[in-house]
Protein backbone atom coordinates (compact mmCIF):
# COMPACT_ATOMS: atom_id res chain seq x y z
CA UNK A 1 0.00 0.00 0.00
CA UNK A 2 1.80 3.32 -0.50
CA UNK A 3 1.85 6.36 2.05
CA UNK A 4 0.94 9.83 1.40
CA UNK A 5 3.38 12.21 3.03
CA UNK A 6 1.91 16.00 3.90
CA UNK A 7 4.76 18.41 3.63
CA UNK A 8 6.15 21.63 2.75
CA UNK A 9 7.99 22.21 -0.32
CA UNK A 10 11.40 21.43 1.21
CA UNK A 11 13.68 19.11 3.30
CA UNK A 12 12.83 19.84 6.93
CA UNK A 13 11.33 17.57 9.18
CA UNK A 14 10.15 15.33 6.52
CA UNK A 15 13.26 14.34 5.07
CA UNK A 16 14.25 11.72 7.58
CA UNK A 17 10.80 10.38 6.81
CA UNK A 18 11.21 10.17 3.06
CA UNK A 19 14.67 8.15 3.37
CA UNK A 20 13.02 5.52 6.00
CA UNK A 21 10.32 4.90 3.91
CA UNK A 22 12.66 4.60 0.66
CA UNK A 23 14.75 1.83 2.80
CA UNK A 24 11.73 0.12 4.29
CA UNK A 25 10.63 -0.14 0.62
CA UNK A 26 7.51 1.53 1.19
CA UNK A 27 5.84 3.66 -1.94
CA UNK A 28 4.92 6.92 -0.94
CA UNK A 29 3.28 10.19 -2.87
CA UNK A 30 4.22 13.98 -1.78
CA UNK A 31 1.50 16.25 -0.99
CA UNK A 32 3.38 19.72 -0.88
CA UNK A 33 1.56 22.32 1.50
CA UNK A 34 2.35 25.68 -0.53
CA UNK A 35 -0.74 27.43 0.97
CA UNK A 36 -1.93 27.93 4.49
CA UNK A 37 -5.89 26.92 3.21
CA UNK A 38 -3.90 23.42 2.78
CA UNK A 39 -2.48 23.52 6.01
CA UNK A 40 -5.51 24.78 7.94
CA UNK A 41 -8.37 22.10 6.39
CA UNK A 42 -5.69 19.53 7.67
CA UNK A 43 -5.96 20.54 11.08
CA UNK A 44 -9.58 21.36 10.68
CA UNK A 45 -9.85 17.44 9.59
CA UNK A 46 -8.05 16.46 12.76
CA UNK A 47 -5.08 14.81 11.37
CA UNK A 48 -2.42 16.76 12.74
CA UNK A 49 -2.50 16.25 16.47
CA UNK A 50 -0.40 19.01 17.45
CA UNK A 51 -1.12 20.64 14.71
CA UNK A 52 1.85 20.43 12.59
CA UNK A 53 3.62 18.39 9.53
CA UNK A 54 4.97 16.03 8.74
CA UNK A 55 1.78 13.92 8.00
CA UNK A 56 2.19 10.43 6.55
CA UNK A 57 -1.34 8.54 5.72
CA UNK A 58 -0.86 5.12 5.91
CA UNK A 59 -3.85 2.19 5.60
CA UNK A 60 -6.14 4.56 7.51
CA UNK A 61 -3.86 5.67 10.16
CA UNK A 62 -2.50 9.59 10.19
CA UNK A 63 1.01 9.68 11.01
CA UNK A 64 2.28 12.47 13.16
CA UNK A 65 5.75 13.62 14.73
CA UNK A 66 8.64 12.90 12.51
CA UNK A 67 10.74 10.69 14.76
CA UNK A 68 7.76 8.43 15.36
CA UNK A 69 6.77 7.72 11.78
CA UNK A 70 10.10 7.39 10.99
CA UNK A 71 9.98 4.25 13.64
CA UNK A 72 6.91 2.97 12.33
CA UNK A 73 8.37 2.45 8.99
CA UNK A 74 11.99 1.65 10.39
CA UNK A 75 10.33 -1.18 12.14
CA UNK A 76 8.28 -2.22 8.58
CA UNK A 77 11.61 -2.19 6.97
CA UNK A 78 13.60 -4.18 9.52
CA UNK A 79 15.54 -1.57 10.23
CA UNK A 80 15.86 -0.88 14.31
CA UNK A 81 18.17 -4.23 14.62
CA UNK A 82 18.23 -7.87 14.82
CA UNK A 83 18.51 -8.36 18.99
CA UNK A 84 17.89 -5.90 22.22
CA UNK A 85 21.85 -4.47 21.88
CA UNK A 86 21.52 -4.00 18.21
CA UNK A 87 18.05 -2.16 18.98
CA UNK A 88 19.87 0.26 21.72
CA UNK A 89 23.04 1.04 19.83
CA UNK A 90 20.47 1.58 16.70
CA UNK A 91 18.27 4.16 18.88
CA UNK A 92 20.84 6.05 20.72
CA UNK A 93 22.97 6.80 17.59
CA UNK A 94 19.77 7.33 15.73
CA UNK A 95 18.93 10.12 18.88
CA UNK A 96 22.64 11.47 17.98
CA UNK A 97 22.26 11.75 14.39
CA UNK A 98 18.81 14.07 15.59
CA UNK A 99 21.33 16.20 17.68
CA UNK A 100 23.92 16.21 15.13
CA UNK A 101 21.04 17.29 12.01
CA UNK A 102 18.73 20.01 14.94
CA UNK A 103 21.69 22.42 14.06
CA UNK A 104 20.73 22.66 10.09
CA UNK A 105 16.66 23.04 10.92
CA UNK A 106 17.26 26.68 11.59
CA UNK A 107 18.65 26.97 7.95
CA UNK A 108 15.99 28.74 6.07
CA UNK A 109 14.68 30.42 8.97
CA UNK A 110 17.94 32.29 10.45
CA UNK A 111 20.33 34.14 9.04
CA UNK A 112 22.28 31.66 6.12
CA UNK A 113 26.11 32.38 7.76
CA UNK A 114 25.31 32.05 11.74
CA UNK A 115 23.90 28.96 11.34
CA UNK A 116 26.87 27.58 9.07
CA UNK A 117 29.56 29.20 10.83
CA UNK A 118 27.91 27.70 13.96
CA UNK A 119 27.60 24.17 12.81
CA UNK A 120 31.15 24.19 11.59
CA UNK A 121 32.10 25.74 14.78
CA UNK A 122 30.36 23.51 17.12
CA UNK A 123 28.72 20.68 15.69
CA UNK A 124 30.40 19.30 13.12
CA UNK A 125 33.82 18.61 15.35
CA UNK A 126 31.72 17.32 17.67
CA UNK A 127 29.81 14.59 16.09
CA UNK A 128 31.88 13.45 12.81
CA UNK A 129 34.37 12.15 14.79
CA UNK A 130 32.31 10.21 17.14
CA UNK A 131 30.27 8.94 13.69
CA UNK A 132 33.63 8.19 12.10
CA UNK A 133 34.93 6.14 15.49
CA UNK A 134 31.33 3.93 15.78
CA UNK A 135 31.93 2.98 11.83
CA UNK A 136 35.47 2.23 12.69
CA UNK A 137 34.92 0.66 15.42
CA UNK A 138 32.05 -2.04 13.81
CA UNK A 139 34.43 -3.06 10.93
CA UNK A 140 34.51 -2.14 6.97
CA UNK A 141 30.87 -3.11 6.32
CA UNK A 142 30.34 0.51 6.01
CA UNK A 143 27.23 0.49 8.54
CA UNK A 144 27.08 1.66 12.11
CA UNK A 145 25.44 -1.44 13.99
CA UNK A 146 25.70 -4.59 12.55
CA UNK A 147 26.12 -5.88 9.26
CA UNK A 148 22.83 -4.39 7.44
CA UNK A 149 21.29 -0.80 7.21
CA UNK A 150 19.74 0.50 9.98
CA UNK A 151 17.69 3.20 10.94
CA UNK A 152 21.10 5.03 12.59
CA UNK A 153 22.85 4.92 9.16
CA UNK A 154 19.66 6.60 7.60
CA UNK A 155 19.87 9.47 10.18
CA UNK A 156 23.57 9.78 9.45
CA UNK A 157 22.65 9.47 5.36
CA UNK A 158 20.61 12.15 6.11
CA UNK A 159 23.22 14.79 7.74
CA UNK A 160 26.01 13.77 5.57
CA UNK A 161 23.75 14.87 3.02
CA UNK A 162 22.99 18.54 4.27
CA UNK A 163 26.68 18.81 5.16
CA UNK A 164 27.42 18.22 1.36
CA UNK A 165 24.98 20.58 0.25
CA UNK A 166 25.22 23.19 2.39
CA UNK A 167 28.75 23.12 3.07
CA UNK A 168 30.25 20.75 0.70
CA UNK A 169 32.24 17.56 0.84
CA UNK A 170 35.65 19.07 2.02
CA UNK A 171 33.91 19.72 5.36
CA UNK A 172 33.11 16.67 5.66
CA UNK A 173 37.16 15.24 4.78
CA UNK A 174 38.54 17.52 7.25
CA UNK A 175 37.39 16.43 9.94
CA UNK A 176 37.46 12.93 9.75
Amino acid sequence: MSATLHYFDGRGRAEIVRLTMAAAKVPFTQVDIREKQQFEALKADGKLVFGQLPLVEYEGNNLVQSCSIVRYFAAKGNLLGSNEQEKSKIDILFEGTRDFNSIFISYGFAGFKEVLDDAKKTALPRYLPIFNSVLLRNGSNGHLVGSKLSLADIGLLEVILTIEELLGEDELITLL
